[in-house]
């Protein structure tokens, strides 16, 4: 989920496992790789950003406060704008 214009909209559903990702609806699980630093990098895109909006870097940044893995995308909007996602686990 993401505020945008005052609106909160859905960006879609990320799915890891084992070393694959899955968005949304897709079927495939695609690989994805991790440096050092936890920069991620997802091998089919990451088709969860509304028109308009680029793909920056994504990184695992450890756990959130409730001991959940988080992962931190980064984004460019429309207006030029850097904003960042914040991904978490579902309980």
């Amino acid at each position: 989920m993401k505020i945008s214009g005052g609106s909160l909209i859905g960006l879609g559903t990320l799915e890891i496992k084992a070393g694959t990702y899955r968005v949304g609806d897709d079927k495939t699980f695609a690989p994805f790789t991790q440096d050092a630093a936890g920069n991620i990098t997802w091998s089919a895109g990451l088709n969860i950003m509304p028109d308009g909006w680029k793909l920056g870097k994504s990184t695992f940044v450890g756990l959130d406060e409730f001991k959940h893995p988080m992962i931190k995308i980064n984004y460019m909007s429309p207006r030029q704008a850097a904003e960042v996602i914040d991904c978490v686990k579902e309980k």
